[in-house]
């Protein structure tokens, strides 16, 4: 009976170092955070506008609103313009998701040959070319406020070629710039 005894008082006082053990605790905290970017917004200002063209005669318009080929100088012609907004110091990438091959009236068409596109953070273009359906990769977006929104131009231009017997007519289509926080 001794020994038995001996016995449930070893095992109360493992049973009172395994409780004491279990009821030791711990904690900590971290802070859960984010900061939201200001929103990207990309608005179209003016229009990728050849102007009048020739039938037969390529035409083509650079990012400084300059004409050059058939009917060149009408004043009608003008650089296609947008504006990016963005978070300053953001990287962000630009690509022109829609680049039409043509010009479209109802059934006829005038093909677009090449497109060049540029960004700065002035209009008239003074900055930095890159192609069009590649896109570029902005990866410190500029610090520049105009009208409390800090924002860049993005600019395109390109080449048309009517054939020969080119309908006439008023052709269009259109251009989107997507612009991407990465």
């Amino acid at each position: 009976m001794k020994t038995t005894m001996k016995f449930f008082a070893l095992i109360a006082i493992m049973l009172g170092f395994a409780i004491g053990a279990n009821a030791q605790s711990g904690t900590g905290t971290t802070p859960a955070k984010a900061t939201v970017l200001q929103a990207i917004t990309v608005t179209g200002l003016i229009d990728l506008n050849f102007g009048t063209v020739s039938p037969g005669l390529l035409k083509t318009i650079d990012l400084v609103n300059h004409a050059t080929g058939g009917q060149a100088g009408y004043g009608t012609e003008s650089t296609g313009e947008f504006t990016v907004s963005a978070a300053a110091s953001s990287n962000v990438n630009l690509k022109f998701t829609t680049l039409p091959t043509q010009l479209d009236k109802s059934t006829d068409h005038m093909p677009i040959d090449t497109y060049t596109a540029g960004y700065g953070v002035a209009t008239p273009f003074a900055g930095t070319t890159f192609i069009p359906g590649t896109g570029v990769n902005i990866s410190t977006f500029p610090t520049n406020v105009i009208n409390s929104q800090n924002l860049i131009y993005v600019f395109i231009g390109g080449t048309v070629h009517p054939d020969p017997s080119q309908a006439p007519g008023a052709y269009a289509s259109t251009i989107t710039l997507t612009a991407t926080y990465n």
